[in-house]
């Protein structure tokens, strides 16, 4: 599942952060909040993919996060018959069958 969520700014520079502070490629700037509180707002979020009815009306933020952290059932599927596939491959190279 893949969701993302549109709040009310959709600036940064209009909802208070600031960079203060370049740290170099590949590392996080230093920032600042102008704001100390939240406002309370619904934020719309969209989802789409596995799992994705499950997101719906009015939500709170970690009840999304159940949602979002349980693996997509194709997951275990692909992981069971990679390691499969694997296993099988060491095995025929032990027994000379494969190079």
């Amino acid at each position: 599942m893949r969701q993302t969520a549109m709040h009310r700014h959709l600036f940064a520079a209009v909802c208070g952060l600031r960079v203060t502070g370049n740290n170099g490629v590949g590392k996080f700037p230093t920032v600042t909040w102008s704001e100390t509180g939240h406002t309370s707002a619904n934020v719309p979020i969209y989802a789409w993919g596995a799992g994705a009815s499950m997101i719906g009306g009015v939500m709170d933020n970690t009840d999304i996060f159940r949602v979002a952290s349980v693996p997509e059932p194709a997951t275990w599927v692909l992981f069971v018959l990679a390691g499969a596939a694997v296993l099988c491959r060491v095995t025929r190279r032990k027994r000379g069958q494969v190079q």
